[in-house]
Protein backbone atom coordinates (compact mmCIF):
# COMPACT_ATOMS: atom_id res chain seq x y z
CA UNK A 1 0.00 0.00 0.00
CA UNK A 2 2.86 2.38 0.70
CA UNK A 3 4.73 2.24 -2.22
CA UNK A 4 1.41 2.44 -4.70
CA UNK A 5 0.24 4.97 -2.83
CA UNK A 6 3.60 6.81 -3.86
CA UNK A 7 3.06 5.74 -7.22
CA UNK A 8 -0.35 6.85 -7.35
CA UNK A 9 0.50 10.46 -6.19
CA UNK A 10 4.02 10.61 -8.47
CA UNK A 11 1.03 10.07 -11.02
CA UNK A 12 -1.41 12.18 -9.64
CA UNK A 13 0.70 15.01 -9.21
CA UNK A 14 2.51 14.63 -12.81
CA UNK A 15 -0.94 14.87 -14.64
CA UNK A 16 -3.05 17.41 -12.09
CA UNK A 17 -0.25 19.51 -10.98
CA UNK A 18 -1.01 20.14 -7.73
CA UNK A 19 1.30 20.85 -5.59
CA UNK A 20 0.15 19.91 -2.84
CA UNK A 21 -0.25 16.21 -3.75
CA UNK A 22 3.67 16.30 -3.50
CA UNK A 23 3.26 17.21 0.06
CA UNK A 24 1.57 13.65 0.62
CA UNK A 25 4.02 11.94 -1.16
CA UNK A 26 6.66 12.83 0.40
CA UNK A 27 5.57 12.35 3.77
CA UNK A 28 4.83 8.52 2.56
CA UNK A 29 8.24 8.34 0.97
CA UNK A 30 10.53 9.55 3.66
CA UNK A 31 8.18 8.54 6.63
CA UNK A 32 6.25 5.19 6.29
CA UNK A 33 8.43 3.51 3.70
CA UNK A 34 11.83 3.80 5.67
CA UNK A 35 9.79 3.05 9.00
CA UNK A 36 8.70 -0.45 7.42
CA UNK A 37 12.22 -2.00 6.51
CA UNK A 38 15.11 -2.90 8.26
CA UNK A 39 18.36 -1.21 7.23
CA UNK A 40 19.75 -3.45 4.38
CA UNK A 41 16.22 -3.94 3.35
CA UNK A 42 16.16 -7.90 4.03
CA UNK A 43 13.37 -7.29 6.44
CA UNK A 44 9.68 -5.30 6.23
CA UNK A 45 6.60 -5.21 8.36
CA UNK A 46 3.05 -5.78 6.26
CA UNK A 47 1.92 -3.14 9.66
CA UNK A 48 3.33 -0.26 9.86
CA UNK A 49 1.82 1.60 13.16
CA UNK A 50 2.29 5.12 14.23
CA UNK A 51 3.05 3.87 17.87
CA UNK A 52 4.32 1.07 17.58
CA UNK A 53 5.93 0.24 21.07
CA UNK A 54 6.47 -3.77 20.88
CA UNK A 55 6.25 -5.94 17.72
CA UNK A 56 6.00 -9.43 18.94
CA UNK A 57 4.19 -12.20 17.50
CA UNK A 58 0.23 -11.49 18.41
CA UNK A 59 -2.66 -11.18 16.27
CA UNK A 60 -3.99 -7.38 16.64
CA UNK A 61 -7.68 -7.58 16.05
CA UNK A 62 -7.48 -6.38 12.72
CA UNK A 63 -9.95 -7.29 9.78
CA UNK A 64 -7.07 -8.58 7.92
CA UNK A 65 -4.80 -10.68 10.54
CA UNK A 66 -1.74 -11.97 10.84
CA UNK A 67 0.50 -12.51 14.05
CA UNK A 68 3.83 -11.80 12.50
CA UNK A 69 2.39 -8.69 10.99
CA UNK A 70 4.51 -6.17 12.67
CA UNK A 71 7.69 -8.35 13.02
CA UNK A 72 10.88 -7.72 10.81
CA UNK A 73 10.55 -10.28 8.36
CA UNK A 74 11.74 -11.54 4.75
CA UNK A 75 7.75 -12.08 4.63
CA UNK A 76 6.04 -10.67 7.01
CA UNK A 77 1.87 -10.92 7.04
CA UNK A 78 0.69 -11.47 3.75
CA UNK A 79 3.82 -12.48 1.39
CA UNK A 80 3.07 -9.65 -1.43
CA UNK A 81 4.63 -7.05 -0.11
CA UNK A 82 8.04 -9.16 -0.72
CA UNK A 83 7.80 -8.60 -4.37
CA UNK A 84 6.39 -5.45 -4.48
CA UNK A 85 8.43 -3.03 -1.94
CA UNK A 86 11.45 -2.53 -3.87
CA UNK A 87 9.82 -0.15 -6.30
CA UNK A 88 9.14 2.75 -3.90
CA UNK A 89 12.57 4.78 -3.89
CA UNK A 90 13.28 4.08 -7.37
CA UNK A 91 10.01 5.27 -8.77
CA UNK A 92 10.70 8.42 -6.36
CA UNK A 93 13.66 9.33 -8.52
CA UNK A 94 12.20 8.22 -12.29
CA UNK A 95 9.05 10.76 -11.51
CA UNK A 96 11.20 13.37 -9.55
CA UNK A 97 11.27 15.30 -12.91
CA UNK A 98 8.76 15.87 -15.55
CA UNK A 99 7.88 17.57 -18.84
CA UNK A 100 5.22 20.45 -19.09
CA UNK A 101 3.02 21.15 -21.89
CA UNK A 102 4.94 24.51 -22.79
CA UNK A 103 8.12 22.92 -23.69
CA UNK A 104 9.51 23.15 -20.01
CA UNK A 105 10.22 21.06 -16.59
CA UNK A 106 8.69 20.96 -13.57
CA UNK A 107 10.46 19.35 -10.47
CA UNK A 108 7.81 17.46 -8.61
CA UNK A 109 9.82 16.02 -5.66
CA UNK A 110 13.27 16.67 -4.13
CA UNK A 111 16.03 13.99 -4.30
CA UNK A 112 19.61 13.77 -5.60
CA UNK A 113 18.88 13.10 -9.08
CA UNK A 114 19.87 14.31 -12.89
CA UNK A 115 17.55 14.72 -15.93
CA UNK A 116 17.88 15.35 -19.53
CA UNK A 117 14.97 16.46 -21.80
CA UNK A 118 14.16 18.50 -24.96
CA UNK A 119 12.82 22.40 -24.00
CA UNK A 120 12.00 25.26 -25.26
CA UNK A 121 12.76 25.64 -29.48
CA UNK A 122 14.23 22.12 -29.15
CA UNK A 123 17.76 22.14 -27.21
CA UNK A 124 18.43 19.19 -25.30
CA UNK A 125 19.28 19.96 -21.22
CA UNK A 126 20.23 18.45 -18.13
CA UNK A 127 19.49 19.40 -14.43
CA UNK A 128 21.70 18.08 -11.84
CA UNK A 129 19.87 18.18 -8.37
CA UNK A 130 22.24 18.21 -5.30
CA UNK A 131 20.63 17.78 -2.17
CA UNK A 132 20.61 15.76 1.55
CA UNK A 133 16.54 16.90 1.95
CA UNK A 134 14.40 16.23 3.73
CA UNK A 135 17.51 16.44 6.60
CA UNK A 136 18.39 19.58 5.41
CA UNK A 137 16.76 22.79 3.88
CA UNK A 138 18.85 23.79 0.71
CA UNK A 139 18.23 22.04 -3.18
CA UNK A 140 21.00 23.35 -5.53
CA UNK A 141 20.04 22.43 -9.33
CA UNK A 142 23.07 23.16 -11.66
CA UNK A 143 21.75 23.26 -15.44
CA UNK A 144 23.95 21.80 -18.50
CA UNK A 145 22.84 23.54 -22.01
CA UNK A 146 24.54 23.40 -25.41
CA UNK A 147 23.62 27.28 -25.68
CA UNK A 148 21.14 29.68 -24.58
CA UNK A 149 17.56 28.91 -24.53
CA UNK A 150 14.41 30.32 -22.58
CA UNK A 151 11.80 27.68 -21.10
CA UNK A 152 10.06 27.69 -17.97
CA UNK A 153 11.10 25.53 -15.29
CA UNK A 154 8.35 25.17 -12.35
CA UNK A 155 9.50 24.19 -8.91
CA UNK A 156 7.04 22.51 -5.93
CA UNK A 157 7.21 24.77 -2.97
CA UNK A 158 6.08 22.73 -0.03
CA UNK A 159 2.67 23.43 1.97
CA UNK A 160 4.00 23.34 5.45
CA UNK A 161 6.79 26.09 4.42
CA UNK A 162 6.14 29.43 5.71
CA UNK A 163 9.00 31.46 4.48
CA UNK A 164 10.04 29.40 0.75
CA UNK A 165 13.40 31.23 -0.96
CA UNK A 166 14.37 30.74 -4.57
CA UNK A 167 17.32 32.24 -6.26
CA UNK A 168 18.81 32.00 -9.79
CA UNK A 169 22.26 32.45 -9.68
CA UNK A 170 21.07 34.76 -6.91
CA UNK A 171 18.15 36.69 -7.70
CA UNK A 172 15.24 36.04 -5.71
CA UNK A 173 11.90 35.32 -7.59
CA UNK A 174 8.50 34.79 -6.05
CA UNK A 175 7.63 31.43 -4.51
CA UNK A 176 4.22 31.02 -2.23
CA UNK A 177 3.99 27.71 -0.38
CA UNK A 178 1.72 24.82 -1.87
CA UNK A 179 2.11 26.16 -5.50
CA UNK A 180 4.42 25.87 -7.93
CA UNK A 181 6.92 28.43 -8.59
CA UNK A 182 7.41 28.84 -12.48
CA UNK A 183 10.63 30.68 -13.61
CA UNK A 184 10.22 31.37 -17.46
CA UNK A 185 13.53 33.15 -19.05
CA UNK A 186 16.63 32.65 -20.90
CA UNK A 187 19.06 30.20 -19.76
CA UNK A 188 22.57 29.42 -20.38
CA UNK A 189 24.94 26.76 -18.97
CA UNK A 190 26.09 26.83 -15.99
CA UNK A 191 22.72 28.98 -14.17
CA UNK A 192 22.27 27.68 -10.87
CA UNK A 193 19.03 27.43 -8.84
CA UNK A 194 19.09 27.33 -5.03
CA UNK A 195 16.13 26.26 -3.02
CA UNK A 196 15.48 26.97 0.71
CA UNK A 197 12.95 25.46 2.49
CA UNK A 198 13.14 26.32 6.46
CA UNK A 199 11.70 23.90 8.88
CA UNK A 200 10.35 24.58 11.97
CA UNK A 201 8.80 22.51 14.64
CA UNK A 202 4.83 21.68 13.94
CA UNK A 203 2.52 19.70 16.09
CA UNK A 204 -0.12 18.29 13.80
CA UNK A 205 -3.18 16.79 16.03
CA UNK A 206 -4.00 13.43 16.24
CA UNK A 207 -6.46 10.92 18.23
CA UNK A 208 -7.38 11.95 21.33
CA UNK A 209 -6.34 15.48 20.73
CA UNK A 210 -2.38 14.22 20.99
CA UNK A 211 0.19 16.48 18.65
CA UNK A 212 2.31 14.06 16.45
CA UNK A 213 5.86 16.13 16.06
CA UNK A 214 6.91 16.75 12.24
CA UNK A 215 9.92 19.05 10.99
CA UNK A 216 9.94 20.03 7.22
CA UNK A 217 8.15 16.66 5.76
CA UNK A 218 10.22 14.38 8.42
CA UNK A 219 7.63 13.49 11.38
CA UNK A 220 9.56 12.52 14.47
CA UNK A 221 9.45 9.30 16.84
CA UNK A 222 10.67 9.00 20.40
CA UNK A 223 13.89 7.23 20.03
CA UNK A 224 13.41 4.10 22.34
CA UNK A 225 16.08 0.69 22.88
CA UNK A 226 15.23 -1.89 20.77
CA UNK A 227 15.81 -5.32 21.65
CA UNK A 228 15.79 -7.89 18.73
CA UNK A 229 15.63 -11.29 18.88
CA UNK A 230 15.40 -14.02 15.96
CA UNK A 231 13.06 -16.59 15.68
CA UNK A 232 12.79 -19.06 13.47
CA UNK A 233 9.10 -21.18 12.44
CA UNK A 234 8.47 -23.16 9.50
CA UNK A 235 7.84 -21.15 7.04
CA UNK A 236 10.02 -18.49 8.78
CA UNK A 237 13.65 -20.02 8.04
CA UNK A 238 16.21 -17.21 6.60
CA UNK A 239 19.27 -17.50 5.86
CA UNK A 240 21.89 -14.88 7.41
CA UNK A 241 21.12 -11.38 6.94
CA UNK A 242 17.39 -12.85 6.06
CA UNK A 243 16.58 -13.50 10.09
CA UNK A 244 12.84 -13.15 10.81
CA UNK A 245 12.51 -11.12 14.70
CA UNK A 246 10.96 -10.05 17.19
CA UNK A 247 11.45 -6.21 18.63
CA UNK A 248 10.80 -5.45 21.69
CA UNK A 249 11.09 -2.08 23.83
CA UNK A 250 14.70 -1.46 26.33
CA UNK A 251 13.63 1.90 27.47
CA UNK A 252 10.65 3.59 28.73
CA UNK A 253 8.03 4.79 25.95
CA UNK A 254 5.18 6.54 27.65
CA UNK A 255 6.04 10.42 27.72
CA UNK A 256 3.43 13.32 27.69
CA UNK A 257 5.40 16.10 25.66
CA UNK A 258 5.50 19.89 27.31
CA UNK A 259 5.30 22.66 24.34
CA UNK A 260 9.49 23.00 24.12
CA UNK A 261 11.78 21.33 21.65
CA UNK A 262 15.40 22.19 19.71
CA UNK A 263 16.71 21.43 16.51
CA UNK A 264 20.41 19.49 16.97
CA UNK A 265 22.02 19.14 13.35
CA UNK A 266 24.96 16.68 12.67
CA UNK A 267 27.00 15.76 9.62
CA UNK A 268 25.03 13.78 7.14
CA UNK A 269 25.91 10.24 7.29
CA UNK A 270 25.55 7.12 4.67
CA UNK A 271 22.24 6.35 5.82
CA UNK A 272 20.56 9.41 7.78
CA UNK A 273 17.63 6.65 9.20
CA UNK A 274 20.55 5.08 11.65
CA UNK A 275 18.88 6.44 14.85
CA UNK A 276 22.34 7.42 16.11
CA UNK A 277 23.52 8.97 13.56
CA UNK A 278 20.58 10.48 11.86
CA UNK A 279 21.39 14.16 11.17
CA UNK A 280 18.79 15.45 12.41
CA UNK A 281 17.08 15.35 16.14
CA UNK A 282 14.91 16.62 18.42
CA UNK A 283 15.55 17.21 22.24
CA UNK A 284 11.56 17.89 23.77
CA UNK A 285 10.76 18.18 27.64
CA UNK A 286 8.23 15.50 28.72
CA UNK A 287 7.21 12.94 31.55
CA UNK A 288 6.03 9.80 31.95
CA UNK A 289 2.52 8.89 32.05
CA UNK A 290 1.63 6.46 34.73
CA UNK A 291 -1.35 5.47 33.19
CA UNK A 292 -0.52 4.99 29.56
CA UNK A 293 -0.05 1.45 29.38
CA UNK A 294 0.14 -1.80 27.17
CA UNK A 295 -3.28 -3.15 26.53
CA UNK A 296 -4.58 -5.93 28.75
CA UNK A 297 -2.94 -8.74 26.54
CA UNK A 298 0.28 -6.01 26.29
CA UNK A 299 -0.21 -6.53 22.73
CA UNK A 300 -0.16 -3.02 21.87
CA UNK A 301 0.31 0.47 23.50
CA UNK A 302 -3.48 1.76 24.70
CA UNK A 303 -4.31 5.23 22.43
CA UNK A 304 -2.62 8.11 23.91
CA UNK A 305 -4.50 9.37 26.82
CA UNK A 306 -6.55 12.45 26.41
CA UNK A 307 -4.78 15.85 25.99
CA UNK A 308 -3.95 17.77 28.30
CA UNK A 309 -2.80 15.05 30.68
CA UNK A 310 -1.39 16.11 33.90
CA UNK A 311 1.25 14.10 34.98
CA UNK A 312 3.51 14.00 38.43
CA UNK A 313 6.94 12.39 37.28
CA UNK A 314 9.75 14.07 36.85
CA UNK A 315 10.72 16.67 33.89
CA UNK A 316 13.05 14.62 31.67
CA UNK A 317 14.88 15.71 28.16
CA UNK A 318 14.14 12.33 25.31
CA UNK A 319 15.12 12.54 21.78
CA UNK A 320 13.20 12.60 19.17
CA UNK A 321 14.49 10.88 16.21
CA UNK A 322 12.98 10.45 12.42
CA UNK A 323 10.08 7.89 12.83
CA UNK A 324 11.64 6.08 9.86
CA UNK A 325 14.96 5.17 11.99
CA UNK A 326 13.37 2.34 14.14
CA UNK A 327 10.83 -0.82 14.52
CA UNK A 328 9.84 0.71 17.53
CA UNK A 329 8.20 4.40 17.90
CA UNK A 330 5.40 6.88 19.38
CA UNK A 331 4.71 9.70 17.17
CA UNK A 332 1.17 10.26 18.85
CA UNK A 333 1.93 12.10 21.78
CA UNK A 334 -0.37 13.12 24.63
CA UNK A 335 0.39 16.64 25.34
CA UNK A 336 1.03 17.90 29.02
CA UNK A 337 -1.50 20.35 31.19
CA UNK A 338 -4.36 20.47 33.31
CA UNK A 339 -6.56 17.31 32.78
CA UNK A 340 -9.58 18.43 30.88
CA UNK A 341 -12.85 18.94 32.93
CA UNK A 342 -16.07 16.63 33.09
CA UNK A 343 -18.30 17.26 30.36
CA UNK A 344 -21.31 18.42 30.66
CA UNK A 345 -22.74 17.89 27.79
CA UNK A 346 -22.34 15.95 24.81
CA UNK A 347 -24.78 15.38 21.34
CA UNK A 348 -24.39 14.21 17.73
CA UNK A 349 -26.50 13.42 15.17
CA UNK A 350 -24.10 12.43 12.90
CA UNK A 351 -24.49 15.26 10.04
CA UNK A 352 -23.53 14.37 6.63
CA UNK A 353 -21.26 11.62 6.75
CA UNK A 354 -19.45 12.47 9.70
CA UNK A 355 -18.17 10.90 12.96
CA UNK A 356 -15.22 12.81 13.75
CA UNK A 357 -16.06 13.00 17.63
CA UNK A 358 -15.77 8.97 17.74
CA UNK A 359 -13.00 6.55 17.72
CA UNK A 360 -13.92 3.40 16.01
CA UNK A 361 -12.42 -0.20 17.13
CA UNK A 362 -11.88 -2.69 14.77
CA UNK A 363 -13.68 -2.72 11.23
CA UNK A 364 -15.39 -0.52 9.29
CA UNK A 365 -17.69 2.25 10.39
CA UNK A 366 -20.22 4.74 8.54
CA UNK A 367 -23.13 7.37 8.79
CA UNK A 368 -26.14 7.00 6.53
CA UNK A 369 -29.36 8.91 7.06
CA UNK A 370 -27.84 10.79 10.53
CA UNK A 371 -27.37 6.72 11.65
CA UNK A 372 -23.64 5.62 12.99
CA UNK A 373 -22.91 1.98 12.93
CA UNK A 374 -20.32 -0.40 11.71
CA UNK A 375 -20.16 -1.33 7.77
CA UNK A 376 -21.84 -4.60 6.49
CA UNK A 377 -18.86 -5.30 4.43
CA UNK A 378 -16.25 -5.76 7.80
CA UNK A 379 -18.09 -5.25 10.67
CA UNK A 380 -16.51 -3.69 13.70
CA UNK A 381 -17.22 -3.82 17.40
CA UNK A 382 -17.76 -0.65 19.35
CA UNK A 383 -17.04 3.26 19.15
CA UNK A 384 -16.03 5.79 21.95
CA UNK A 385 -16.39 9.48 21.95
CA UNK A 386 -13.13 9.78 23.97
CA UNK A 387 -13.26 13.23 24.53
CA UNK A 388 -15.99 12.94 26.81
CA UNK A 389 -15.49 12.71 30.35
CA UNK A 390 -18.19 11.99 32.63
CA UNK A 391 -19.13 10.76 36.15
CA UNK A 392 -23.26 11.15 36.94
CA UNK A 393 -25.56 11.46 33.94
CA UNK A 394 -28.32 10.82 31.83
CA UNK A 395 -27.30 8.96 28.20
CA UNK A 396 -29.99 8.36 25.62
CA UNK A 397 -29.95 7.45 22.60
CA UNK A 398 -31.66 5.46 19.72
CA UNK A 399 -30.64 1.73 19.01
CA UNK A 400 -31.54 -0.33 16.34
CA UNK A 401 -30.04 -3.87 16.64
CA UNK A 402 -29.92 -5.38 13.16
CA UNK A 403 -28.95 -8.56 12.57
CA UNK A 404 -26.49 -8.40 15.55
CA UNK A 405 -26.90 -10.58 18.04
CA UNK A 406 -26.94 -7.82 20.56
CA UNK A 407 -26.08 -3.83 20.54
CA UNK A 408 -26.14 -1.21 23.05
CA UNK A 409 -24.11 1.42 24.70
CA UNK A 410 -21.33 1.36 26.85
CA UNK A 411 -20.46 4.43 29.59
CA UNK A 412 -17.73 5.11 31.98
CA UNK A 413 -15.35 3.74 29.51
CA UNK A 414 -11.47 3.62 29.65
CA UNK A 415 -8.83 2.06 28.17
CA UNK A 416 -10.31 1.05 25.23
CA UNK A 417 -8.98 -0.62 22.04
CA UNK A 418 -9.72 -3.89 19.41
CA UNK A 419 -11.69 -6.41 20.75
CA UNK A 420 -15.77 -6.12 21.50
CA UNK A 421 -14.66 -6.36 24.84
CA UNK A 422 -11.26 -4.93 25.30
CA UNK A 423 -12.24 -1.68 27.46
CA UNK A 424 -13.15 -0.78 30.73
CA UNK A 425 -16.46 0.31 31.56
CA UNK A 426 -20.30 -0.52 31.09
CA UNK A 427 -22.57 -1.69 28.49
CA UNK A 428 -26.05 -2.01 28.66
CA UNK A 429 -27.26 -4.10 25.49
CA UNK A 430 -30.47 -5.65 23.71
CA UNK A 431 -30.19 -8.90 22.93
CA UNK A 432 -32.74 -9.75 20.04
CA UNK A 433 -31.68 -13.32 19.63
CA UNK A 434 -32.58 -14.25 23.36
CA UNK A 435 -35.26 -11.65 23.93
CA UNK A 436 -33.34 -9.15 26.61
CA UNK A 437 -31.67 -6.52 28.01
CA UNK A 438 -28.52 -7.00 30.14
CA UNK A 439 -26.12 -4.94 32.18
CA UNK A 440 -22.72 -5.90 32.51
CA UNK A 441 -19.03 -4.62 32.73
CA UNK A 442 -15.80 -5.29 30.97
CA UNK A 443 -12.36 -5.45 32.31
CA UNK A 444 -10.35 -7.53 30.48
CA UNK A 445 -13.62 -9.84 30.47
CA UNK A 446 -17.01 -9.18 30.54
CA UNK A 447 -19.04 -9.73 33.22
CA UNK A 448 -23.11 -10.19 33.52
CA UNK A 449 -24.46 -8.10 36.39
CA UNK A 450 -28.38 -8.07 35.77
CA UNK A 451 -30.28 -9.11 33.19
CA UNK A 452 -34.45 -8.84 31.95
CA UNK A 453 -36.61 -10.04 29.76
CA UNK A 454 -38.09 -8.11 26.60
CA UNK A 455 -39.66 -9.13 23.20
CA UNK A 456 -37.15 -7.34 20.66
CA UNK A 457 -37.71 -7.03 16.97
CA UNK A 458 -34.24 -6.58 15.43
CA UNK A 459 -35.04 -3.65 12.64
CA UNK A 460 -36.81 -1.64 15.16
CA UNK A 461 -35.67 1.34 16.89
CA UNK A 462 -35.49 1.30 20.91
CA UNK A 463 -35.38 5.20 22.56
CA UNK A 464 -32.91 3.52 25.25
CA UNK A 465 -31.86 6.37 28.63
CA UNK A 466 -29.26 5.52 30.96
CA UNK A 467 -28.43 6.84 34.59
CA UNK A 468 -26.03 6.56 36.16
CA UNK A 469 -25.40 8.14 39.80
CA UNK A 470 -21.95 7.11 41.83
CA UNK A 471 -22.53 3.43 42.05
CA UNK A 472 -26.11 3.40 41.01
CA UNK A 473 -27.69 2.58 37.35
CA UNK A 474 -31.00 2.98 35.87
CA UNK A 475 -31.87 1.65 32.22
CA UNK A 476 -35.00 2.42 30.64
CA UNK A 477 -36.17 1.28 27.25
CA UNK A 478 -38.96 3.74 25.00
CA UNK A 479 -41.30 5.27 27.23
CA UNK A 480 -40.86 3.11 30.48
CA UNK A 481 -41.30 4.77 33.65
CA UNK A 482 -40.17 2.41 35.72
CA UNK A 483 -36.27 0.93 34.77
CA UNK A 484 -36.43 -2.04 32.96
CA UNK A 485 -32.82 -2.54 35.07
CA UNK A 486 -31.55 -1.32 38.01
CA UNK A 487 -28.31 -2.12 39.48
CA UNK A 488 -25.80 -0.91 42.04
CA UNK A 489 -21.72 -1.62 40.95
CA UNK A 490 -18.90 0.75 41.80
CA UNK A 491 -16.21 -0.87 39.17
CA UNK A 492 -16.21 2.34 37.51
CA UNK A 493 -16.85 6.13 38.27
CA UNK A 494 -15.80 8.11 35.51
CA UNK A 495 -15.12 7.49 31.24
CA UNK A 496 -16.29 8.08 28.36
CA UNK A 497 -19.64 6.92 26.24
CA UNK A 498 -19.52 4.26 23.45
CA UNK A 499 -21.70 2.47 20.94
CA UNK A 500 -20.69 -1.30 20.89
CA UNK A 501 -22.50 -4.24 18.87
CA UNK A 502 -21.50 -8.13 18.94
CA UNK A 503 -21.95 -10.94 16.76
CA UNK A 504 -24.22 -11.32 13.43
CA UNK A 505 -23.50 -12.26 10.06
CA UNK A 506 -21.43 -9.54 7.76
CA UNK A 507 -22.97 -8.38 4.66
CA UNK A 508 -26.47 -8.47 6.50
CA UNK A 509 -27.92 -5.22 8.28
CA UNK A 510 -25.70 -4.03 11.19
CA UNK A 511 -27.17 -2.22 14.32
CA UNK A 512 -27.17 1.65 14.05
CA UNK A 513 -26.98 3.98 16.17
CA UNK A 514 -28.33 7.84 16.07
CA UNK A 515 -29.69 10.84 18.00
CA UNK A 516 -27.21 10.98 21.02
CA UNK A 517 -26.79 12.86 23.60
CA UNK A 518 -25.73 13.09 27.25
CA UNK A 519 -26.08 15.67 29.92
CA UNK A 520 -24.54 15.41 33.53
CA UNK A 521 -25.67 15.40 36.95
Amino acid sequence: STVEHMLSDETALRIAGDATIGDTLEAIAFNALPAALTKNLRQHVYYTLPNNVTAHRAHLGFTQDYDDARTPSPRSGYPCCAYNLHMGWPKLAQNSWAATQDNGLAVLTYVPSQVTSTVGDGASVSFIAETNYPFEEGIRLKLQAPREVRFPLALRIPTWCGKPSVQVNGQAHKATPGQFATINRMWKNGDEVTLRFPMSVRLVPGVNASRAVWHGPLLYSLKIAENWQPFTTKDREGGPDFESFEVLPASPWNYGLANAFSVERRAMPQNPYEPDKTPVQLKAQARRIADWTLDAEAKRSLDPPVSPVASGAPLEMITLVPSGSQMLRVVNFPMLGTARPLTQEFQDDFPGRDFSNWVTYGGGWLVRDHQFGPSPDAPGSHAVATLTRLRDFVYEATVTPGEADNAGLSFRVSKPTIGADAYDGYYFGLFTTKNRVELGKAAGKYTVLKTAPLPLTPERAYQVRIEARGSQIRVFVDNMVLPIIEASDASFTEGSIGVRQYGGIAEKAQATFARIKVTAL
